[in-house]
């Protein structure tokens, strides 16, 4: 029987993703906050520690047992850091009242690293707008067995669960509702996720597409 870890970078269809494996009927945890984070069990088949960053809970000696070191399967989503930033803004804007005019500061902000880095525990403040590559490595240690993508999220799904021995529909979870993300951009804004954001660009063939007519 595979077991599983996933690794939950933010905005990705992560909810959906976790939706459709708690449905599955197997086995999981889901330890995301503190308080979870010394109840590990290596029982669960599925587990995630959602976007907290798996590294430093082992360095800071938060957890016993990491799947990737024990052989079980870890996965991941991207997305195009562009879309993903635009996503982002109006989550947090719902989440926490941020002015919905303020896309550009917001930007600003993210691009130039005046967030905290991802950490043990990254509900708080901006940190989920950190580099995607974050979460997905440890050290110079490289995570994830399978890298699915947001935009063939279908299809890389099925994948995972053919890797995993299940049959699990994606519902759709969290989504945020707004306009294509290349409106939301001045070229000098574009330009500076293209800077911010250039390995993960550069490693998984991301582009700035301009909205469809």
């Amino acid at each position: 029987m595979t077991r599983a870890l996933f690794l939950w970078v933010p905005k990705t269809a992560g909810s959906s993703i976790w939706a459709a494996i708690k449905a599955s009927g197997e086995t999981y945890q889901e330890l995301c906050y503190p308080n979870h984070i010394d109840q590990y069990q290596p029982e669960p088949r599925f587990t995630t520690w959602g976007h907290c960053h798996v590294g430093t809970l082992i360095e800071a000696g938060r957890c016993r047992v990491f799947c990737p070191l024990t052989g079980a399967f870890t996965f991941a989503f991207v997305r195009n850091p562009w879309d993903r930033l635009v996503s982002l803004f109006h989550y947090e804007s719902q989440k926490r009242n941020l002015n919905p005019d303020g896309f550009r500061n917001y930007i600003r902000m993210v691009t130039r690293g005046a967030i905290d880095p991802i950490g043990a525990y990254n509900e708080q403040g901006h940190s989920k707008a950190n580099r995607q590559l974050d979460w997905l490595r440890w050290g110079d240690r490289w995570l994830p067995d399978f890298v699915g993508r947001f935009e063939n999220l279908e299809a890389d799904w099925r994948t995972v669960c053919g890797e995993l021995g299940i049959d699990a529909p994606l519902p759709h979870h969290n989504a945020s509702n707004h306009d294509h993300y290349s409106t939301y951009y001045t070229d000098a804004l574009a330009r500076r996720v293209a800077v911010r954001f250039a390995e993960e660009i550069d490693m998984f063939h991301y582009t700035f597409q301009e909205s469809p007519l």
